[in-house]
């Protein structure tokens, strides 16, 4: 018989003869290699083989995807958790957030008293209060400006004041030199009327 190798095992694909138009696999053991009738012992029709494994395949498929969808919702779940949670801590943090606390819309009516908030009733007030502190920064950093040029001028004005009061004393010192006595606000000098 072709195909049948007496001292080694094999796998023969030969034509089905059952007549059903599919093909058969035969595995050859050497001490076993044909039935009591001299006819090789068939296995599997090819059909139930390539099923068997096609089965497999997708239960080891759908157990991947099982596993990968269990993860990815962990993941997910995780997520959301620290976004909840920071948004927890916004709330604690802004003004006015406290109103939002206790309160979530679920696709009804709104809910009370379940310990949830309006997530986004919460970042909306935490962006206007951002926006607020931003407007307040920037005013505080123009006042700091002025103030800062009104010291400034001020540093003027006094260096300017010494640099007068010192050209007084030099003027002063010139008409005591010259025997005239200055005139002070304490000693007002009377002029005669003409």
């Amino acid at each position: 018989s072709s195909g049948i190798n007496a001292e080694y095992g094999q796998i023969l694909n030969l034509p089905n003869s059952n007549g059903a138009g599919g093909q058969n696999f035969y595995v050859m053991i050497p001490q076993q290699q044909l039935d009591g009738n001299n006819q090789l012992q068939k296995i599997a029709p090819m059909g139930a083989i390539h099923q068997t494994a096609t089965d497999s395949l997708a239960a080891q498929r759908s157990e991947r995807e099982e596993k990968r969808r269990q993860t990815h919702n962990e993941v997910e779940r995780r997520r959301r958790t620290k976004i909840n949670g920071w948004i927890q801590k916004l709330a604690e943090m802004v003004p006015n957030c406290k109103d939002e606390m206790g309160t979530k819309r679920t696709g009804g009516p709104t809910q009370t008293g379940m310990g949830q908030k309006s997530n986004c009733g919460v970042l909306q007030k935490t962006v206007n209060f951002i926006q607020e502190l931003q407007i307040a920064h920037s005013q505080v950093v123009e006042r700091l400006q002025e103030q800062n040029q009104v010291l400034v001028e001020m540093a003027k004005i006094r260096e300017t004041l010494k640099r007068v009061e010192q050209e007084n004393l030099l003027l002063r010192n010139q008409l005591q030199n010259h025997g005239i006595e200055p005139v002070t606000a304490q000693n007002p000098v009377s002029r005669p009327n003409q």
